[in-house]
Parts: C-alpha cells; structure tokens; sequence
C-alpha cells in the first residue's frame, strides 16, 4: 500500500474513533433519534470503506470485490 493510503486509512479511522468516544461520553444527552442517525452515517461509512480498499487490493478484478463485500455481512439484529 501506498503512504497516501495508508495516512487515508488513519484519519477514517480516527475519525470514526472520535465520533464513537463523542457518543459515549455524551450518550445521556442523545436522543433515540439521533443515536440512530450517527449509527447510520458509522455503519455507512465503514461500508464504503471496506468497499474502496477491496477495490484497491483486488484491482483489475471488480467482481472479487464486489462478491466479497457482498457476502461479508454484519447479520441483522431486528
């Protein structure tokens, strides 16, 4: 991997880690709604993650990209 990617890779998941650390100290002042909402934008934002570095590792080859994080799925929890 390349230094840009790797120092990409580092601010998502910082940020991704502050965001998490935000909710829990705050998580008395958050309401429902807006819980669901940060869950939401987490939950999207590690899934374009995890897509761009499988279509960065297997380049050239779009459909073992795409089957793998087609599969590799968090199961439901409703």
């Amino acid at each position: 991997m390349s230094t840009a990617l790797i120092m990409i890779i580092t601010i998502l998941v910082s940020l991704i880690c502050l965001v998490l650390g935000l909710t829990f100290r705050y998580q008395r002042k958050i309401a429902c709604m807006t819980g669901m909402m940060i869950a939401m934008a987490l939950g999207m934002t590690i899934g374009l993650m995890a897509g761009i570095l499988l279509g960065i590792y297997f380049q050239g080859a779009l459909f073992y990209s795409t089957f793998i994080r087609g599969t590799v799925r968090k199961p439901c929890l409703s």
